[in-house]
């Protein structure tokens, strides 16, 4: 996927100047696992790479219960 964020707040609080976005690549690996006919278990993978030199997380993940109606 591709990854967009856009900035709301000063990049420096002492300077006034604006990083308007961020811009990155997204990739991922889950899996799901049914439990019933509506309930799914789920867990993800995620690896976030942005062309900036900003702090962020590159690695994150997810686990979770899903209900399909």
């Amino acid at each position: 996927a591709i990854d967009l964020a856009v900035s709301q707040e000063p990049y420096d609080r002492r300077d006034s100047t604006r990083r308007p976005f961020l811009f990155g690549f997204l990739l991922g690996i889950g899996i799901r696992i049914p439990v019933s006919h509506n309930v799914r278990l789920f867990a993800e993978l995620d690896y976030q790479f942005l062309f900036s030199d900003l702090f962020y997380m590159p690695f994150y993940g997810q686990l979770g219960i899903e209900y399909v109606f």
